[in-house]
């Protein structure tokens, strides 16, 4: 089992909220992976469906360079929980958000060589950014960039999140989209 997770840890995002609809819970995957450590580690902030914290869960298996794994753990325990008050105002905000109809294009990005294609749009304050690579359905990946007002920010991958759900087809098949893509999204899947 501890290897099924350590492989899991080694594949997940650096940061990424994701909507657990058996459980009824956010979890804030924060993955540590720098030149001080072997491998990547993970740590999970939980919260309940409100978006109010419930609990921490660590998945060490790594100790950084010249520290104890309890070491190494605390110190990942406290730089994730720095994120712990951002991500309850960033879970409340995707709780009560507008609707669609309300989105805000910003701009887009089209790398032709790489079949890639970054739409970036603002809803209720946040920015978002739906990148998907156009050779490859499945590789898609909704963004959002959370800006604190001390002016540090972050940017979480987001999955299966309740209030975005079908965010990214009305994001192209939206008109200003869709009429400027129409080569590249042709033979894309929505």
């Amino acid at each position: 089992m501890e290897k099924l997770i350590k492989e899991l840890v080694e594949s997940e995002w650096a940061i990424r909220l994701k909507y657990m609809e058996e459980e009824k819970q956010y979890i804030f995957s924060f993955r540590f992976a720098d030149q001080f450590l072997k491998g990547p580690n993970l740590v999970e902030l939980i919260f309940n469906k409100e978006g109010e914290f419930i609990e921490t869960k660590s998945y060490i298996f790594y100790e950084s360079e010249g520290k104890t794994k309890e070491e190494t753990k605390e110190m990942h325990l406290e730089e994730a929980m720095y994120f712990k008050e951002d991500m309850e105002i960033l879970i409340k905000k995707l709780l009560f958000l507008k609707d669609k109809e309300e989105i805000l294009f910003e701009k887009e990005t089209y790398y032709p060589g790489h079949q890639y294609l970054g739409i970036n749009f603002e809803l209720d304050g946040l920015v978002y950014t739906y990148s998907l690579e156009l050779d490859n359905p499945k590789k898609k990946v909704l963004e959002c960039r959370y800006e604190h007002p001390s002016g540090d920010f972050f940017i979480a991958m987001l999955e299966n999140i309740p209030s975005l759900k079908g965010m990214g087809g009305y994001i192209l098949n939206h008109p200003k989209v869709r009429v400027k893509f129409v080569n590249q999204l042709a033979n894309y899947e929505i």
